[in-house]
């Protein structure tokens, strides 16, 4: 407690409540950390329907447990895998759609 100048006792402070922090949610706002960041990760697929989002995150899956289990199936690199997982479909899909081919289908 607390003596004032005249002697009497006051009770302590109530400890002050600090507001809880804002998350910040915006993507400019974090560093990029893989090298498919600094786009959106569902750039190319803005204008997809909900069954080729499904289609796209199942294919995207099982890449990313092909990486898990390429490692020895080690824990703790879910995120990573699933970043690179999309980098690597991104690539392939890119690589498809500039490949020219003839009207036989031949490369």
């Amino acid at each position: 407690m607390k003596h004032t100048p005249h002697g009497s006792a006051s009770p302590p402070a109530a400890p002050r409540a600090r507001a809880p922090r804002a998350r910040r949610t915006d993507e400019a706002s974090r560093p990029a950390k893989h090298a498919s960041e600094g786009r959106s990760p569902a750039a190319p697929f803005a204008d997809a329907t909900a069954s080729d989002t499904q289609a796209r995150d199942s294919v995207v899956r099982q890449v990313a447990y092909g990486f898990y289990e390429a490692r020895g199936r080690l824990d703790g690199h879910d995120l990573r895998d699933w970043l690179d997982a999309e980098a690597q479909i991104g690539r392939a899909t890119a690589e498809s759609i500039e490949a020219p081919t003839d009207n036989d289908g031949a490369p």
